[in-house]
């Protein structure tokens, strides 16, 4: 089953890539399979032991007019320029995604869950003190990890 739901997302990628190319307004099977798969192996736990973290920062996003796949995951009032970060939860154990049962917060703010197990926060200037996320579960399980100002 997990292979065959790994064969569809790979399928999907490459769909979107030949959807994108052709542009026809509309219709993009490649993202509307796309979307399909991430539903389907995406999941959610408040278990932070079956969870695998993948942190990311993006300073000075790219232009949102180039209408990539994914631009549409970015929250609202997000643009060109702005610094994000985010965190994706992925499954410690086989394929998939998880989304977390409780919060995800950084520096105190609540991130936005945004689809396919990733959160994220968007800041409208650079930042240049450590960024904390921390996330507490339903269950009362707590992590915590910092993004460096010399990662930056």
């Amino acid at each position: 089953m997990k292979k065959l739901l790994l064969l569809i997302f790979i399928t999907s990628i490459s769909f979107g890539a030949v959807a994108q190319k052709k542009k026809r307004k509309g219709f993009r099977i490649g993202e509307k399979i796309g979307k399909l798969t991430t539903k389907i192996m995406t999941s959610k736990t408040a278990d932070l032991s079956e969870v695998s973290l993948r942190p990311t920062i993006i300073s000075g996003l790219y232009n949102l007019d180039a209408k990539t796949s994914e631009a549409t995951y970015f929250p609202k009032g997000t643009v060109e320029g702005n610094y994000v970060v985010s965190v994706t939860f992925m499954k410690n154990k086989g394929a998939g995604m998880l989304e977390i049962k409780g919060t995800v917060q950084c520096d105190g703010k609540t991130m936005e869950y945004v689809g396919a197990g990733t959160y994220m926060t968007v800041f409208h200037k650079p930042f240049t003190e450590q960024k904390t996320v921390t996330i507490t579960t339903e269950e009362g399980g707590k992590a915590a990890f910092f993004y460096y100002r010399w990662l930056l």
